[in-house]
């Protein structure tokens, strides 16, 4: 199983949704400095994190742009090549060979302002095929 696509949305520097497609193996970000590789990677540290892991989310990691600004953080990724196993973690009645499976965090700023720790929650996790 691996990540196909990560979907990010109102996350620091991300203002609009913006779909990065890696590919099965090694990927490798590159990029200036503030261009959104850390963001990236902490989006994910942030969708998969187990509860007792030290990563957070604040106000600070909602984006502003001037007078644009997001009051939700929305992060998504789709696996791919799910093996058997994996199918049954997600979704006991999903079968075939090319299945996938999505996962979605929605924070919002209440929910920040609320908690100073964000639990693992997944809202949705959905098992298809292609």
């Amino acid at each position: 199983m691996y990540i196909s696509k990560l979907s990010i949305d109102g996350y620091r520097c991300v203002g609009e949704r913006s779909t990065i497609h890696l590919n099965k193996g090694l990927n490798i970000l590159i990029g200036e400095n503030g261009c959104g590789k850390t963001t990236i990677i902490d989006a994910i540290r942030l969708l998969f994190k187990e509860a007792s892991a030290a990563y957070t989310c604040g106000l600070g990691d909602f984006y502003l742009d001037g007078s644009k600004s997001s009051t939700t953080i929305s992060i998504g990724a789709e696996m791919s090549d799910l093996s058997d196993d994996d199918k049954v973690t997600f979704l006991t009645w999903c079968s075939g060979k090319n299945s996938c499976a999505e996962v979605h965090l929605d924070i919002t700023e209440s929910t920040v302002l609320l908690r100073d720790i964000i639990p693992l929650n997944i809202f949705m996790v959905e098992v298809y095929q292609y």
